[in-house]
């Protein structure tokens, strides 16, 4: 869901948001992609491409943003990306910690049973 939003959102910053200078001058994100003669579906699947890269962390290079506002968008995008994997990563610790813990609890009632026998 973040990975379509983020998409949608990246379309439309494209699409609306570069000056008439940029787009002249042929340095925006879908010129320097050879994106601008393509279809809908196609722009929409490259920008949800691009966000799932850049939200994951991955960041492969090969589309990148070219200028001022798609790069606050992207710097945008890392935060989340980095918010996201702190929040998942914090969770899995506290799983595993959880999961030492019940064995641990389990390990002493052994324990207390036997030398109450």
């Amino acid at each position: 869901m973040v990975v379509y939003f983020g998409g949608c959102t990246w379309y439309y910053l494209l699409r609306h948001t570069n000056s008439e200078e940029d787009m002249y001058e042929k340095k925006t994100f879908p010129h320097v992609n050879n994106m601008m003669e393509e279809d809908f579906m196609f722009y929409l699947v490259k920008s949800c491409y691009y966000v799932s890269t850049t939200v994951n962390i991955i960041g492969y290079g090969e589309l990148a943003p070219q200028t001022t506002i798609e790069k606050l968008y992207n710097i945008c995008l890392e935060l989340i990306g980095l918010i996201m994997a702190v929040y998942f990563l914090g969770q899995f610790i506290e799983i595993i910690i959880e999961s030492q813990n019940m064995d641990i609890s389990k390990q002493v009632a052994t324990i207390q049973q036997e030398i109450e026998l």
